[in-house]
């Protein structure tokens, strides 16, 4: 199964545990540019034409108006971000820039101007929530150092009520003293806390006075204030490693291998496009939406993908991947899938590939590695099949889903029209 094109807009999530132990330490124009700089990484092809990037801006819009609505405004920004610099700052350099469809572009140029606006709203509320949390985080130092200076201070007044102690019990003597003051200068390495523990008396032990030893108990002291603040982003969906669930309703491939039986039989491959929403923050697919395709034996290309646009923009549906047969293999990821689902990861870190092999009762939901197939497949240029390294492992089983036995599926099938 191949598609149209491939847009260099995702890369590796990042998992917000690792970054929020330096957040708010940060301040809040440094923290909104970090977020702007993934921007810089959108790069475009020229063999593609310039409304197949649209579509997929489109996608990546409608995705980022759900991550707001669900408010992951962070991940919504990055989106938005790299959405006007592609169409803003790079598309217009595109050589059939200028020979593209003028009612399409200007339906685009909408959606380009909608998102400028929310991409502004967002980027105020975020300013506004780093700039809390920055001075949240300022204040938090400066009662800290409070704290230890206020530790310090009581640690002296200890050692001063010692050696008060200490003078009373057993006056010093000027001669003493000065033997004292040659020891000290002979052994500085010796600290003050040395000589505000207290002194064994052997004769009695009855005669210890046990507050002396406070100073040697006491634990430090902790001001609950200093506790992290909570990040907007830390109130999202549960992800795995950054990813937000995706729910597949149970039965989906058992019913796309029934509207496919025909071409099994006739050992053709079938595919389809994973559609749905984002519901009480999970993806949810509930669209299998089957395009006019040519298919063989082992491939399957996609015809009139305008049609699968304009479905999917009629009802607000987003791509979450792709799903496909295999009538006379088992259920695994060929060279030329592999490049097939680059293209809907890194537009989608949480597309998956579906397989179906029915000649051998398997159904497998994959995904590239995060590093290592990320990488190897977005640097091969090859096409057609061709091989790959076996090692390291390019692909694996997703960990990001879940079988949905509550929800039934629509299959579209666009064949027929």
């Amino acid at each position: 199964f191949t598609t149209a094109f491939v847009l260099y807009i995702y890369r590796h999530p990042v998992s917000r545990s690792k970054m929020m132990s330096s957040e708010s330490a940060t301040p809040p124009a440094e923290r909104l540019q970090s977020l702007s700089a993934v921007g810089a990484s959108v790069q475009i092809k020229k063999d593609i034409s310039p409304i197949k990037y649209f579509r997929s801006g489109i996608q990546m819009e409608k995705v980022a108006r759900a991550y707001a609505k669900e408010g992951d405004l962070e991940r919504a920004y990055k989106i938005l971000h790299r959405f006007i610099t592609l169409f803003i700052e790079k598309l217009p350099k595109h050589p059939l820039y200028k020979k593209a469809e003028a009612s399409r572009m200007k339906e685009y140029s909408k959606k380009i101007h909608g998102a400028l606006d929310l991409a502004s709203d967002i980027k105020q509320r975020l300013s506004d929530q780093y700039a809390t949390e920055y001075q949240s985080f300022l204040e938090r130092q400066k009662r800290n150092e409070i704290a230890k200076l206020a530790e310090a201070q009581s640690k002296l007044e200890e050692c001063k009520d010692y050696n008060l102690k200490s003078v009373t019990m057993d006056p010093v003597t000027d001669d003493s003293q000065s033997a004292l003051m040659v020891i000290e200068e002979q052994h500085p390495e010796d600290s003050m806390s040395d000589y505000c523990k207290p002194k064994q008396n052997y004769e009695s032990s009855s005669s210890i006075d046990s507050s002396n030893y406070i100073l040697e108990q006491r634990k430090p002291s902790v001001d609950r204030s200093l506790k992290p603040a909570t990040n907007i982003n830390e109130i999202v969906s549960p992800t795995l490693d950054g990813l937000r669930c995706v729910k597949i309703p149970e039965r989906l491939p058992e019913y796309f291998l029934a509207v496919v039986q025909k071409n099994t039989a006739s050992n053709i491959e079938t595919c389809g496009i994973l559609s749905g929403h984002l519901m009480k923050e999970v993806f949810q697919v509930t669209h299998v939406i089957i395009p006019k395709q040519h298919g063989t034996a082992d491939s399957c290309t996609t015809e009139e993908e305008e049609e699968i646009f304009d479905y999917q923009d009629s009802r607000d549906l987003v791509t979450l991947g792709w799903i496909h047969t295999h009538p006379s293999q088992t259920s695994f990821l060929s060279s030329v899938d592999l490049h097939t689902q680059y293209s809907y990861q890194i537009m989608m870190p949480e597309a998956i590939a579906i397989v179906c092999a029915p000649r051998y009762n398997q159904t497998g939901y994959f995904t590239l590695t995060r590093d290592d197939g990320l990488d190897i497949i977005g640097n091969c240029k090859e096409v057609g099949f061709h091989p790959h390294p076996s090692h390291p492992i390019l692909f694996e089983e997703c960990k990001h889903i879940c079988l949905d036995s509550t929800h039934e599926v629509q299959l579209v099938d666009l064949r027929s029209t």
